[in-house]
């Protein structure tokens, strides 16, 4: 049985199928060619022209290059760009400059020996043990 998809998935199809139908609608506006004739001719109704172009309906490949070859475009020119599904996303840091190696240097010594105490307060015997 297949998976469902999470939500990262979805993500990804939502802004794969939106950047192809705002494609396909620059391109069949280009030719001034209403969404009713392009549907005729790659044999789907207006209104599914209207879903793909809002990216509400899935399109398959097949009609990706039927398309192309209506509209007398190259599929780059319908697909959109991997920038545009995988927007860059911000990282935010507590600063922007790099920290001197001596800084993490000390930072890293710290850590390690508050380490080393922790483990020898764990392996030291309580009083009254034996």
């Amino acid at each position: 049985m297949p998976r469902k998809r999470d939500t990262e998935g979805e993500t990804l199809n939502r802004r794969v199928h939106a950047g192809f139908g705002r494609r396909l609608a620059a391109a069949r506006n280009r030719l001034q060619l209403h969404q009713a004739e392009l549907g005729e001719r790659m044999g789907l109704s207006r209104t599914s022209i209207s879903n793909i172009e809002r990216g509400a309906r899935a399109v398959y490949l097949d009609q990706v290059y039927q398309a192309c070859s209506i509209l007398r475009v190259d599929v780059a020119e319908l697909l959109p760009s991997v920038s545009e599904v995988f927007p860059a996303s911000t990282v935010h840091t507590a600063t922007d400059e790099r920290a001197p190696d001596d800084a993490l240097t000390r930072q890293v010594a710290r850590i390690e020996r508050k380490l080393e105490k922790a483990n020898s307060r764990s392996t030291t015997p309580k009083r009254g043990s034996r």
